[in-house]
């Protein structure tokens, strides 16, 4: 059966009533005992859903992954990403009504919408994040030989900030913004003991998971900040951290991602021990000697 057209763009809260319309129309008539199991889950628990993978929905509702991927083509999306985009538009317009009904007016400036979603983002970092693959990721990164951490376009600024930090704790790090020949020689070169640090959010660059991939492929091991389980580079990774950055920002979403990664600092510094505070004393040591700091 052909999927229903998906209609222009609605606005905010026509996104909602839109959805809603679609899960109860294909509820009533043509689902299935799984698929209507999979319509009563949406509907009640959308927030939740907005942020779960394909396999994460099915073992919450109880019914197989294919069931939920065909779901959402079943009723006008284009895949499951499409109607999880939805999902998550909706939550975003579910906090700026909250938010214009707590503050009044006011609370309609950009700026205030922005920090209200980065701080929801930092809320689900805290809720979902699991420690033990921060502490994974972080032995990794002190028992390697060298750390290649990555990061382009617009996660170019979140590799700069991990890598500074990480060059403070251990001893080659080496951190690259583009894609270019010196990268491919790079990785070829410090394949032995080395490990990679690898940034990719939505949209994910293309570059970025071939690179992942070719590292991969001369035996490095892929630690992934990404948005969400199931990313392009999770094929390749040995440890994926997921750090929410849902926004409707054309800038994109980072307080999250930077939390995620500071605990990453953290949690190589606590690793380490005595040689992170070493190491950390020489520099600000240095840095009092040569008066760099007003």
């Amino acid at each position: 059966m052909e999927p229903e057209p998906i209609p222009t763009p609605a606005p905010p809260d026509g996104d909602k009533r839109d959805l809603l319309r679609r899960l109860t129309s294909f509820r009533q008539s043509r689902a299935s005992r799984t698929e209507q199991i999979v319509c009563d889950y949406l509907i009640s628990s959308y927030r939740d859903a907005a942020f779960l993978t394909a396999e994460e929905l099915a073992r919450a509702a109880g019914v197989s992954k294919a069931t939920v991927i065909r779901l959402a083509t079943k009723i006008g999306f284009a895949s499951f990403n499409d109607l999880r985009e939805r999902l998550r538009r909706i939550v975003t317009d579910d906090l700026h009504r909250a938010d214009r009904e707590e503050h009044g007016p006011d609370a309609l400036q950009p700026a205030q919408r922005l920090m209200a979603v980065e701080a929801e983002n930092v809320r689900r970092l805290a809720r979902q994040l699991r420690w033990e693959d921060v502490e994974q990721a972080a032995h990794w990164l002190c028992g390697s030989r060298s750390v290649t951490v990555l990061g382009l376009g617009r996660c170019a600024a979140l590799a700069v900030h991990a890598g500074y930090h990480l060059k403070r704790l251990l001893p080659h790090v080496y951190i690259y913004t583009a894609a270019d020949a010196s990268l491919w020689d790079h990785l070829a070169l410090a394949r032995d003991g080395g490990v990679v640090l690898a940034i990719g959010l939505r949209p994910c660059d293309r570059r970025l998971v071939e690179a992942v991939a070719y590292a991969r492929s001369l035996g490095y091991p892929i630690l992934a900040v990404v948005e969400e389980y199931g990313s392009p580079l999770s094929e390749a990774a040995t440890v994926e951290l997921p750090a929410p950055a849902a926004t409707d920002a054309f800038t994109g979403a980072y307080a999250a991602p930077i939390t995620l990664l500071t605990a990453l600092v953290h949690a190589v510094a606590a690793t380490l021990g005595e040689t992170a505070l070493t190491r950390l004393r020489t520099l600000a040591e240095a840095g009092d000697a040569l008066k760099l700091y007003c």
